[in-house]
């Protein structure tokens, strides 16, 4: 009995004194610790630590709810549910979790290639190298999952080693069978470090697997497959619901995605890796709530050891709610509208409702077009911001960001100097604020401009271009005013510089370089009431236009600047397209190759932009109706006034007849208020004018017959007027009514002024300034 539990007793010292007690991770939360909302596509930020005790924890993972797989069938990462986001993160594409890139020996990321026809990547296979594509994210932006013809954003998140990498985005909206389309080149927006970039597009209109793929590569190349070293390709694929079925949340499902890295390899954060008994970790994820409305999720975070011994470990959960997204106009009063055309997105800049601007990237130009009035034809001289050598077509600009916030909106910027058909000559890079003050109808902007070259200046084929702002003038053209004169986007640039000041107006010379030059030079192109009348040179009828001023500010310390403008004399009267190209230039020869500028600009509206003009309706009869305009009409061309309504003929008389779409005989086209018109209506139909009311106005009356408008629009009685007249008709269809002075008043059917009508008047002597007299009675002085 003795023995036995002596043995026992032996025994169980053994067997004690050979145990290795397991190291523990103790996770736990930092922020938030409670349940909290969160509103529907914010960011918020989720902030978790681990501790390692009692031992050797290894290296740890970091986990927050990855939510794609990699389908073999497929050959890359799938989303099997129309849930928003789906996410291929860093435990698929893992370039640079898997530690072997790290000991420099060359290997392809897990499931390579990860794409659905094979594509492959090209060696060498080295992470922050080649292999550089992390994230994938495709979301929603309509808050209901991935849809038919839903609008969705795509996040890549990827190391960029400079700024002239990009990742050119392809769609493929039937993973099976269509093509892969071109969506947008998006150029690495930091250098030597990961980068986000993003962009929206829409989704085609069936439902099924769609993928979309990021190939990183070279700014300029736009292969939907690698093809040289340092190249690599990813896809995504995805299910989209069809629109006409319901879409309905799957619970199991997180509908978040992370901006910052899901940190699945102690890579990420050097602190997760050789955690020993008492180190710490904190990590922080910035996760936007893309999820439905009203909808809760259980947050927390898993931590895994590659030690066998040590238990995977969870923090507490945290009731994270989704609530409603406040409305845009409530938290800011700018908002941006993105429309995509093909080649061309275009951004459209909102205050409170009102479009004030709109930038245009169209196949790698910078175009903003400034609208600060209310006129909708209203847009004028354009102001393509990105520097250029002579000759060059202007191309490969990146606009990396626009965003907006409570005082106005950011617009971030960079390209390549152009040079030439396709070559460049330097990089470039902008950041713009612009704002908009709705009382002044201006548009401001101020921002940094820097150009690199990537040689001497001297060595380049000629001066630098800083910017261009292209316009139209348009020289000696039909007006709908009246008469022949000069017209367009723009009436003059005013230059001012420290030596350097001036008015240039295209014509007066065509092309002006005035040679002296400033480190700080304002080009001011003013804004122009364009009233073209297009149908008098034989083209459609264009509605007249408030054409803004532009004013760019540019000072630099670097080098100083001159102007340069230029006029296409031969397209004087095209108003189709730009003939007028105004620049700042710095001139050869210069050894600098690096240039900071101050940028300042400046957009106002034209003063009648907006104002609200008197209307007046005048009906027209089946046949011959006698008329006359009772306002200071706006537009006094006939192209204009009669370009909704359908007339055969319009006749006036001033000692001889005059016709307007007479063939035979077609000598005027232009009104006059003091004058009458016989206008032949193809139909019973309403003539709509707008102008002033007369304040003034001279009208002589011939001894004899005269043919006269009345310019009012209030009734005058004939006995009120001061004219020494026998006979007064009217024609009001069909019947013509008169008055005449001496016979029985039962017959004079006619006895006022009427506005809108027109009038044969014979008068018995000469009178000065009839109409003052009218106007007179109609604004209570007599």
């Amino acid at each position: 009995m003795g023995a036995k539990r002596t043995f026992m007793v032996i025994g169980l010292f053994l067997l004690f004194s050979n145990m290795v007690y397991a190291a523990r991770l103790i996770p736990y939360l930092i922020l938030p610790n409670s349940s909290i909302n969160v509103t529907q596509n914010q960011f918020f930020n989720f902030t978790t630590g681990v501790r390692c005790k009692e031992g050797d924890c290894g290296n740890v993972t970091a986990t927050l709810d990855p939510n794609a797989v990699y389908n073999p069938s497929l050959g890359a990462p799938y989303c099997e549910t129309s849930e928003s986001p789906c996410i291929a993160g860093s435990e698929l594409l893992m370039s640079a979790d898997n530690a072997t890139y790290l000991n420099g020996t060359p290997a392809h990321e897990p499931h390579s290639p990860n794409t659905i026809d094979g594509c492959p990547d090209i060696g060498p296979f080295k992470y922050l190298s080649d292999e550089v594509i992390e994230n994938m994210t495709i979301s929603s932006l309509d808050g209901i999952g991935l849809n038919a013809n839903g609008k969705v954003r795509v996040d890549i998140y990827k190391y960029c080693p400079d700024t002239f990498r990009v990742v050119n985005l392809f769609y493929k909206n039937n993973t099976k069978n269509s093509p892969f389309i071109f969506i947008k080149s998006i150029q690495c927006p930091v250098i030597e470090s990961f980068g986000l970039l993003s962009t929206n597009f829409t989704l085609g209109n069936a439902g099924g697997n769609h993928t979309i793929r990021g190939v990183s590569q070279i700014l300029g190349d736009e292969d939907n497959c690698s093809r040289y070293e340092l190249d690599e390709t990813d896809d995504l694929t995805f299910y989209v619901q069809d629109s006409k079925e319901t879409i309905l949340m799957d619970p199991t499902a997180t509908p978040f995605y992370t901006a910052t890295q899901n940190p699945t390899n102690y890579s990420y954060h050097e602190c997760l890796q050789n955690m020993t008994d008492g180190k710490e970790c904190n990590i922080t994820w910035e996760v936007n709530a893309t999820g439905a409305v009203n909808s809760s999720w259980d947050f927390f975070t898993i931590y895994t050891s590659d030690n066998a011994s040590v238990l995977q470990n969870e923090t507490e959960k945290v009731a994270v709610t989704i609530v409603e997204e406040e409305h845009q106009e409530l938290l800011t009063d700018y908002n941006i509208t993105t429309i995509i055309n093909g080649a061309i997105t275009e951004y459209r800049f909102y205050h409170k409702n009102h479009h004030f601007m709109t930038v245009v990237d169209d196949a790698g130009t910078f175009n903003i077009r400034p609208h600060p009035g209310v006129d909708v034809n209203g847009w004028g001289s354009s102001w393509y911001m990105q520097p250029f050598l002579p000759g060059a077509n202007l191309s490969h600009t990146t606009i990396q960001s626009i965003t907006d916030d409570t005082g106005g909106i950011s617009v971030e910027a960079i390209g390549y100097v152009s040079n030439g058909s396709d070559r460049t000559y330097g990089t470039w890079n902008s950041s713009l604020y612009f704002s908009y003050d709705p009382d002044e109808k201006k548009v401001t902007g101020y921002g940094d401009y820097k150009i690199t070259l990537a040689g001497a200046l001297s060595d380049s084929t000629g001066d630098l271009n800083l910017y261009k702002i292209a316009s139209n003038y348009l020289n000696q053209t039909p007006l709908l005013t009246e008469g022949i004169g000069d017209t367009g986007d723009m009436g003059y640039v005013n230059i001012t510089g420290t030596s350097l000041n001036g008015i240039w107006i295209p014509t007066t010379p065509s092309g002006y370089f005035p040679g002296e030059q400033n480190n700080v030079l304002s080009i001011d192109v003013s804004g122009e009431h364009n009233v073209i009348d297009s149908a008098a040179q034989g083209y459609a009828y264009i509605e007249p236009a408030y054409k803004p001023s532009l004013k760019v500010v540019l000072s630099s310390l670097d080098a100083p600047i001159t102007f340069g403008g230029f006029y296409d004399v031969p397209k004087g009267k095209d108003f189709w397209e730009d003939n007028v190209g105004i620049t700042p230039l710095i001139k050869q020869p210069n050894s600098t190759l690096s240039y900071d500028f101050n940028v300042s600009f400046e957009s106002l509206a034209l003063e009648d932009d907006g104002k609200n003009f008197t209307k007046f309706n005048k009906q027209l009869e089946l046949g011959w109706n006698l008329i006359s305009f009772p306002l200071n009409v706006t537009f006094k061309s006939l192209n204009s006034i009669l370009r909704n309504v359908d007339v055969s003929n319009v006749l006036t008389y001033n000692g001889t007849w005059a016709y307007y779409k007479n063939n035979a005989s077609n000598n005027f086209r232009t009104i006059s208020e003091q004058k009458s018109y016989w206008v032949d209506s193809a139909k019973s139909q309403n003539l709509s004018i707008e102008g002033d009311e007369f304040s003034s106005l001279n009208l002589n009356l011939s001894n004899g017959w005269n043919f006269i408008g009345y310019p009012s629009l209030n009734a005058s009685l004939l006995n009120e007027t001061s004219i020494n007249y026998s006979v007064v008709y009217s024609y009001i269809n069909p019947n013509w009514t008169s008055n005449v002075k001496g016979r029985n008043e039962s017959l004079n059917k006619l006895n006022q002024f009427n506005p809108g009508y027109g009038y044969w008047v014979k008068a018995d002597s000469n009178i000065t300034n009839q109409y003052n007299f009218l106007l007179a009675i109609k604004h209570g002085s007599t």
